[in-house]
């Protein structure tokens, strides 16, 4: 986006404050990584300012997409004669017809689709209550729909984030409150796990072809058997990518046939690039299951983690 594109986020207040301070968190922030330009009355309308003339201002705008946050506090407000949103919503109508004006409706409420307001009624609207119902984050599938992604693309993120937590769900119930995680000395390139046992190689990397060299080494910096591993900030090696084979394989031991193993090798070769290959050997190496997590998935790995994850 060369420009900043302007967006004016019309939503309603529905009480107190902090009552939809989540837009901020789920909507705003992730809008502005996209390089809009927001108006958002909380941020955007001074103490002493008259709203009606800030808003009509800020309407002017050209080009301009007006995102219509569509709830029950939204479907309520619209109905009700003379409240801020009701005249808002009558601003809005004066500038639909131009051509460099988008109005896209969010559906965040079962009964939202039936009831909107007349000048949003015919409108393609953007169906985010799956994502709002789990209380995930709306900015990212909004902010691909207002850049020009299809439906089918849309559709395909929201997949994906619901995926994506459906993971991390699974995740935080399997280590619990755990400190799940490896510690590795400077100086020993001794690593051991958050528990104070050392790191070791699971049986099955024993048996591997690919494997089964590497696990006898007894050299400086490079002792499996001895709970020794390399790292560097290099280029992972076949050791640094061993290590992460044996650390995912320490987080879940119990899983070992031929498939297991697979997404366990896979996991170990994004913590390779990820983690230990951006480590100097000469520094401390520490990590723990979250920041695995996180490497893995957004390296692409959310079917090796739905392998490894009891289901819920």
């Amino acid at each position: 986006m060369s420009t900043k594109e302007s967006l004016f986020i019309s939503y309603a207040w529905g009480g107190p404050l902090p009552q939809k301070e989540w837009l901020r968190d789920q909507v705003i922030r992730h809008l502005e990584l996209y390089g809009f330009s927001i108006f958002w009355d909380r941020d955007s309308i001074q103490f002493g300012q008259s709203i009606d003339r800030v808003i009509r201002s800020a309407l002017s705008t050209r080009p301009l997409s007006v995102v219509c946050i569509c709830d029950a506090d939204y479907i309520d407000g619209a109905r009700r004669v003379n409240s801020g949103l009701f005249r808002e919503l009558a601003m809005i109508a004066e500038i639909a017809g131009d051509e460099r004006v988008r109005i896209l409706p969010v559906i965040l409420g079962d009964e939202c689709a039936a009831g909107l307001p007349e000048i949003l009624i015919d409108r393609m609207y953007l169906d985010l209550r799956r994502l709002h119902s789990s209380k995930l984050e709306l900015g990212t599938v909004l902010g691909a729909a207002l850049l020009g992604a299809s439906q089918v693309d849309v559709s395909r993120l929201m997949d994906e984030q619901v995926e994506i937590a459906g993971l991390w769900a699974r995740a935080r119930k399997y280590f619990g409150d755990t400190r799940a995680g490896f510690d590795g000395h400077a100086r020993t390139h001794v690593i051991k796990s958050a528990d104070g046992k050392l790191l070791l190689a699971p049986a099955w990397m024993h048996r591997a072809l690919h494997w089964s060299n590497r696990m006898a080494d007894d050299v400086p910096g490079f002792c499996p058997s001895k709970g020794i591993w390399h790292w560097d900030h290099w280029t992972p090696s076949t050791g640094i990518r061993a290590l992460g084979a044996a650390a995912m394989s320490a987080l879940f031991p119990t899983k070992t046939n031929d498939e297991d193993i697979a997404a366990i090798e896979y996991c170990g070769d994004v913590l390779a690039v990820r983690i230990f290959s951006m480590t100097k050997k000469t520094e401390h190496l520490r990590f723990d299951w979250e920041e695995i997590i996180q490497c893995v998935i957004a390296s692409g790995g959310t079917r090796a983690l739905d392998r490894l994850l009891p289901e819920q």
